[in-house]
């Protein structure tokens, strides 16, 4: 039997992936900006994840005129990769979707970066 955890973890992770499904959809339409990535943690998760590191990254672009930011994450099986990725990601120039009403809201159009699947706005962040 699932514990209660499990099932609200689960029950989040659902929801956060149909909302990052609409936003996607939604962001087509979306103006696009040039973005900067900086560098932020590597991060070691529990062993019911998937891969067992995330290196975590910040991303900033201009947008109305002001300078707004955003995460992403990508996975790998090992710390010493996360830390290769903290030192070679950072500089690299993505393309940013973002909400015209609300620039706050905003995806990476890069679905891949260093040939790393892209995990937007990770809610686990602290």
């Amino acid at each position: 039997m699932l514990s209660w955890e499990l099932l609200l973890e689960l029950l989040l992770t659902v929801l956060q992936y149909f909302r990052f499904v609409l936003r996607r959809s939604l962001s087509r339409s979306w103006p696009t900006a040039t973005g900067k990535v900086q560098p932020q943690v590597e991060k070691g998760m529990g062993v019911r994840a998937p891969y067992r590191y995330r290196s975590v990254f910040g991303y900033a672009f201009p947008a109305n005129g002001s300078r707004y930011a955003g995460f992403f994450a990508l996975a790998t099986e090992d710390e010493a990769t996360a830390e290769k990725l903290q030192k070679a990601v950072p500089g690299t120039t993505v393309t940013v979707r973002y909400s015209p009403r609300n620039p706050d809201v905003a995806l990476l159009e890069d679905e891949r970066i260093f040939g790393l699947g892209v995990i937007q706005n990770p809610h686990w962040l602290p």
